[in-house]
């Protein structure tokens, strides 16, 4: 791809590819995409149907929430900033694990977040926390280093309390087996998740949990609203209706599966000729040899 990627172009691109690989439009059932404004618009361009990532859109919501409260930016920033120390320096490294052996902590290297992977953020926080007393004892030992103080090492193990049912969740949709169906009842535990903010790991990022809820239902504010996502839900035995948060979108569910069956019927209805054909023994069926074929159905008169 080359230049700006417009709306105008990505549709462009994309309608291209589907030509090259002789994919006509009505055989595409769903385009995956990101939320980027320009694929959004391409998709609608091109009128294909299509569906935002849910993990990308997870990940839009926790850098809503981390970014939300100043007390959890300013710790993540020191974690950061510790990380990156002992990246840069071997001999910081080196004096680490001595202090890991004598404190009989794992030998486990410190792990830095990077921007494009939310749950790295995660996993940093977590190896901090395992390697606590190492860090301390480290940053006692060279001046002007600082690490975080008490309160923030509480904040951190706060932040992992909240942010591993989101990975969980991030990994069962981007699992390879993963289905549309998992979608609405991956919502809707997180959901239930976040809105309880009276436990012990709440305490300190409330605003943080406040703001990923306000995230989650703006982000997520149309998906019992997408037909694909609904009818895969409540035709998995595993989910059924169970997860909908309302009957309103079991009875639209009901309506779109009626319309799907319809639909099916007509199809079978006009595919019943060459059923039928076969059954006589091919007796000039249909013109054009099949159904879709040039020409209309010609019933048989024994018909």
């Amino acid at each position: 791809m080359h230049g700006s990627h417009t709306g105008e172009y990505l549709k462009e691109t994309f309608l291209s590819m589907l030509e090259d690989w002789k994919i006509s439009k009505d055989r595409v059932a769903l385009v995956l995409r990101d939320s980027g404004a320009n694929i959004v618009k391409g998709m609608r361009l091109a009128e294909l149907p299509d569906l935002s990532c849910t993990a990308h859109t997870l990940q839009l919501v926790v850098n809503d929430g981390l970014s939300s409260q100043r007390a959890v930016t300013d710790v993540i920033a020191i974690l950061k900033k510790c990380a990156t120390h002992f990246h840069h320096s071997i001999l910081a490294k080196q004096r680490l694990r001595d202090i890991q052996r004598e404190l009989g902590l794992p030998e486990h290297n410190i792990i830095q977040a990077v921007p494009t992977r939310w749950n790295s953020t995660l996993h940093m926080l977590q190896r901090m926390l395992e390697q606590k007393r190492a860090l301390t004892i480290y940053c006692g030992e060279h001046g002007g280093f600082a690490g975080p103080t008490a309160h923030q090492w509480d904040l951190v193990s706060s932040l992992i309390e909240t942010l591993l049912p989101i990975e969980e969740v991030t990994l069962q949709v981007s699992h390879s087996n993963s289905s549309a169906s998992c979608i609405i009842p991956c919502l809707t535990v997180l959901k239930m998740l976040l809105q309880d903010d009276e436990g012990p790991s709440t305490k300190g990022i409330r605003t943080l949990r406040q703001a990923m809820r306000e995230s989650l239902d703006k982000r997520f504010a149309k998906v019992e609203d997408t037909k694909i996502v609904v009818l895969a839900c409540l035709l998995d035995p595993r989910y059924k209706s169970h997860a909908f948060s309302s009957a309103t979108t079991l009875s639209k569910a009901k309506g779109w599966l009626k319309e799907e069956e319809d639909a099916a019927t007509t199809d079978h209805s006009r595919g019943a000729c060459c059923h039928r054909r076969s059954q006589y023994g091919g007796a000039g069926c249909c013109r054009g040899g099949q159904c879709g074929g040039a020409g209309s159905c010609i019933w048989d008169t024994r018909e």
